[in-house]
């Protein structure tokens, strides 16, 4: 599978999750880039998982703004607008996020792919690995987000 087939299918695969699950609609950002995420207010979230097949390996980190990540708990959870939650509830919505955004991706990869279980960690910076495919989307409030493949 090339880096292009890959990206295509990653972002379908967010989309999907965000969408359906968190009401939440995003597009990619032309030209993005990870300095596009600057946290306005608090930390970064990082979850990532991997997917293995074999001797095939795919890494998704998905890196989410505070606010962002808020706003989409809140609506998941139906909890009124402008609450504030906790870290750790923040940490768990990301981790369940790369964990159903790498469902979908197995549903395109095929059923051999095996999930590893989500981990997270909150950055006050990001790094992202040489080489890794950076996809930056944007919801319609204009919230930043992005993932990172490798």
């Amino acid at each position: 599978m090339d880096r292009d087939e890959l990206r295509k299918w990653i972002i379908e695969a967010v989309d999907n999750v965000l969408s359906t699950s968190f009401f939440t609609i995003v597009e990619p950002i032309i030209d993005g880039s990870p300095q596009a995420i600057e946290p306005k207010s608090g930390p970064i979230f990082h979850a990532w998982v991997e997917l293995t097949e074999a001797e095939n390996a795919i890494k998704i980190d998905l890196f989410f703004t505070s606010p962002f990540l808020n706003k989409i708990t809140l609506d998941f959870l139906g909890i009124e607008e402008g609450t504030k939650l906790s870290n750790q509830d923040l940490t768990d919505m990301a981790e369940e996020i790369a964990n159903m955004v790498a469902g979908e991706m197995v549903g395109k990869l095929g059923e051999k792919w095996l999930i590893s279980l989500p981990t997270s960690k909150m950055e006050t910076e990001t790094t992202i690995a040489e080489g890794e495919v950076v996809i930056c989307l944007t919801d319609m409030e204009g919230d930043v987000f992005f993932i990172a493949l490798s």
